[in-house]
């Protein structure tokens, strides 16, 4: 660990690189290091913003190491929540030598009603199978479900991920690489498999990042003791292997999209009465009494005619009056 850190730090205070740093080797990855992962011994959290209540680190990037066909050479960074684990195809950003890159992240919480409201998986537990450390995520649920596949049709699993939770079952080798190959290039896209059913999570935090990069200083100050014109270059040359990392909340706040049901119970049992009152007030009475006031207004209509007093009987009454 100590030939890619040189410090890490947390709200301006250094950490112990042994054990807040964890280590893991991924399949697709290689040697990743988290800090405030799923396997970390310390949970740490912030509440306020600003790249002074951050992390950040200063690390090797060692480009002398590299081969020579590698077109960058860089640190990859993943940001993700912290009982999520990265995937080879994670969201990456890339630290280069020789430049400061700050990470400005925001977060987006979403929380889903699943059940009667629409398909969504709360546990791991849910789905049939799930080979991967940490909270259900949908992609973890289609890895899981691609190595079933190649499993069933190679005898082996992808070694490219993580593979089947039993020692029975052992990764493909190098001669099964065309049978590992030719399940996605048969069936296509693991996504696209009815036989996957892996909901979206329930709960799911995403965080979008603004990437912004400044150069070293051209004379830092580490370099300026030395006596040597020599010595001097090569200090800075060993500068200019460099990244310095820095991930921060630019607000301090989040977005949060909660799914609310339109009609809960109570409502609908209200719309309910609500419409049956109006059916059984409507008795045969109103239905006879509004059927002979669409006749009248059809017989106007149609033959030009108006009701008079003497056809409604009213004006006989009117005359006996006047004789009386």
């Amino acid at each position: 660990m100590e030939d890619l850190f040189i410090w890490a730090s947390f709200q301006g205070q250094e950490l112990n690189l042994s054990s807040e740093i964890t280590k893991y080797n991924d399949p697709s990855l290689g040697s990743c290091f988290t800090f405030n992962g799923i396997n970390s011994s310390t949970s740490y959290s912030t509440d306020s913003a600003g790249e002074d209540f951050g992390f950040q680190a200063l690390m090797k990037v060692r480009e002398d190491e590299y081969l020579p066909w590698t077109k960058l050479a860089a640190l990859q960074v993943f940001i993700h929540a912290r009982d999520e684990i990265v995937f080879s195809d994670s969201q990456r950003h890339f630290a280069e030598p020789g430049l400061v890159s700050q990470f400005v992240i925001s977060s987006t919480v979403y929380a889903r009603l699943g059940g009667i409201y629409g398909a969504c998986v709360n546990d791991t537990s849910e789905v049939k199978s799930y080979y991967y450390p940490g909270k259900y995520t949908n992609y973890g649920c289609v890895l899981s479900c691609y190595q079933n596949v190649v499993h069933l049709m190679c005898g082996c699993t992808d070694p490219r991920y993580l593979g089947i939770d039993d020692p029975k079952i052992k990764v493909c080798p190098l001669s099964k690489g065309s049978c590992v190959l030719n399940v996605t290039a048969t069936l296509g896209d693991p996504y696209t498999w009815s036989f996957c059913d892996c909901p979206v999570s329930c709960n799911d935090t995403q965080y979008s990042v603004l990437w912004y990069s400044s150069e070293f200083s051209i004379n830092p100050a580490e370099c300026l003791t030395s006596n040597s014109g020599t010595s001097s270059q090569s200090c800075k040359q060993e500068i200019s292997d460099r990244a310095m990392i820095s991930v921060f909340f630019g607000l301090n706040s989040q977005l949060s999209f909660e799914e609310t049901p339109s009609m809960n119970i109570n409502e609908y049992i209200s719309l309910f009465g609500g419409v049956t009152g109006i059916i059984a007030g409507f008795c045969i009475i109103s239905v006879v009494e509004f059927s002979f006031l669409v006749y009248r207004v059809l017989l106007t209509f149609c033959t030009n005619e108006s009701v008079s007093l003497d056809e409604a009987g009213v004006q006989g009454d009117v005359d006996d009056e006047a004789n009386f």
